[in-house]
């Protein structure tokens, strides 16, 4: 079950992320590997499309060939065209192929995908995670005029603080109403990067205005007062690429939608993640 929360910023103190460049999780290849879990991994995420005009998505799996767009026959001779995370940025592929073929937040495990900021300086909004598979992924993007979206976390099991990994990208000028898609294969992010978490790490802070490895250009009083600067974007990946919780034997790739030798996976507590601007 996922809460909306709002946490008092300073909970979340001190550690900012400055790798750039996303590195891929080490969770092992498997034909039913979750989207973003088989992007993120480094393999490469296909949905097969068939029916002219109406892009119906007749199948999907995580491959490790080396596809990336065309188009094949299919039964009866049917053309199908297939489109491939594989040469694409990792966010990018995550948001234009897990979405919106599949949920990307699946049932209430993540909470809504879209954080709009838009509106106002004085809020937070949070997501808590009370449960997310092994071998599973939640995506947000946080998109303000205000400022620049700023994303906190916590792992509130000390057993589990080394089990998730954190993928973002960031870029500006795309509203609430737009987005990428993985169609577009030029497409690149301004700042992107990926983190472990770490085992003896409870809080994390992360976004465009924390960064100390550049120069972040600082929002004027009247933009960060009316709400009125050129839209930002924080798009984020949270992968839980084991379970520290739970014996060696049993984390093996899990599938959430049963196709396969795989059953879904357990779930567990673990996670809150807060947005807002900075």
């Amino acid at each position: 079950m996922t809460r909306t929360i709002t946490l008092a910023l300073a909970v979340f103190a001190g550690f900012v992320c400055l790798a750039s460049g996303y590195s891929n999780t080490s969770v092992p290849y498997a034909p039913d590997l979750e989207c973003a879990n088989c992007i993120r991994s480094g393999n490469n995420y296909c949905i097969w499309i068939g029916g002219q005009g109406t892009q119906t998505v007749l199948s999907w799996n995580c491959t490790q060939t080396y596809l990336t767009n065309g188009t094949a026959t299919g039964p009866g001779g049917v053309p199908e065209s297939y489109y491939c995370s594989n040469g694409v940025d990792q966010m990018n592929a995550i948001v234009g192929a897990c979405r919106p073929w599949i949920n990307q937040n699946h049932n209430d495990d993540c909470g809504p995908y879209l954080v709009d900021l838009s509106d106002s300086n004085s809020f937070t909004l949070g997501r808590s995670i009370q449960k997310l598979p092994l071998n599973a992924s939640c995506t947000y993007r946080a998109v303000s005029k205000c400022g620049y979206p700023e994303v906190y976390f916590r792992v509130h099991n000390q057993t589990l603080q080394g089990d998730f990994n954190v993928a973002w990208a960031t870029n500006e000028g795309m509203g609430p109403s737009d987005d990428i898609e993985g169609y577009d294969r030029q497409w690149t992010p301004a700042w992107n990067g990926s983190q472990q978490s770490n085992a003896n790490t409870e809080f994390y802070q992360l976004g465009q205005a924390s960064r100390t490895d550049v120069s972040v250009k600082a929002i004027d009083n009247d933009q960060w007062n009316l709400c009125t600067s050129t839209y930002k974007n924080l798009w984020v990946t949270i992968t839980r690429t084991k379970d520290s919780s739970i014996p060696k034997q049993e984390t093996a790739p899990r599938s959430l939608n049963s196709v396969g030798q795989y059953q879904p996976g357990t779930l567990y507590p673990d996670f809150d993640v807060s947005f807002s601007n900075k």
